[in-house]
């Protein structure tokens, strides 16, 4: 186990991935301990995946949760004091400027903060879009870029996993602005055949997914733009993969759609 000190107290934290990579901190929420986001270190951290870029990913327990100490005195409860432990991390592991991963409000308060306290300690952060109020203008002010994913896909895979997995195309580049509301469009599979499939989301730049997960679905038709013509087209009877985008804001969906009409 690591640890390091906050004002005379120990403080947990795990690394997971190589040395020389680009550095992911995963900020709690309020009261959670890092046990439950251990699905980040599985998406993002090397595992025998080559085919995508692999991270350095940072758990941490604040004071008073997890395998950190519990002190006697209120140190460690309030957001700004939390983001002064985040900077002692950042600060004992010599980190350099890093993605920050905020989980739940309680990430997204202390991510604040820490922009605050520390913008030369930040990248970019990933936030949940509920939440996007709480950074208001500050990361804009700081010249610095906020990238907003939707937690609708947190328990697609199990806890976070989802989230993890959107957290992921963000960082590799794989996400499409929706033609219909410009909301965010994450990268997934269509399988299916026999006239239903069903969509989930990429994890590799290959077709590899969970069978057992996934929004099934009866596939009519693929609405375009008004400025396409709605194709019309029958599923094959036979079963494939198409690569497909979905919009978690508007439910619509783009899909590759070749050999089908």
């Amino acid at each position: 186990m690591a640890y390091y000190e906050y004002r005379g107290y120990k403080c947990w934290y795990e690394e997971h991935g190589r040395e020389n990579d680009p550095v992911i901190v995963i900020i709690p929420d309020e009261g959670q301990n890092a046990v439950g986001l251990f699905a980040f270190k599985e998406v993002l951290a090397p595992a025998a995946k080559d085919n995508y870029s692999t991270y350095r990913v940072i758990l941490m327990d604040f004071l008073g949760t997890g395998k950190s100490d519990v002190p006697r005195i209120s140190v460690g409860s309030t957001w700004q004091d939390q983001a002064l432990q985040l900077k002692e991390l950042f600060y004992h592991g010599q980190y350099g400027p890093a993605v920050l991963i905020a989980v739940g409000k309680g990430g997204s308060c202390t991510a604040a903060e820490f922009l605050k306290e520390a913008p030369e300690l930040v990248d970019r952060i990933i936030a949940d879009e509920q939440y996007k109020e709480i950074f208001g203008e500050l990361t804009e002010s700081l010249g610095k870029l906020t990238y907003i994913a939707d937690s609708a896909e947190k328990r697609s895979y199990g806890e976070w996993h989802g989230y993890a997995v959107m957290c992921m195309q963000l960082l590799e580049g794989w996400t499409e602005k929706c033609p219909y509301c410009g909301n965010m469009m994450y990268r997934g599979v269509i399988r299916g055949g026999r006239g239903l499939a069903t969509w989930t989301l990429e994890k590799l730049s290959n077709f590899s997914m969970n069978e057992n997960t996934g929004d099934w679905f009866y596939l009519k038709e693929v609405k375009k733009p008004e400025s396409f013509a709605e194709k019309i087209f029958a599923i094959p009877n036979e079963s494939w993969d198409k690569r497909a985008f979905v919009c978690r804001k508007c439910g619509k969906m783009i899909a590759d759609v070749k050999d089908l009409i």
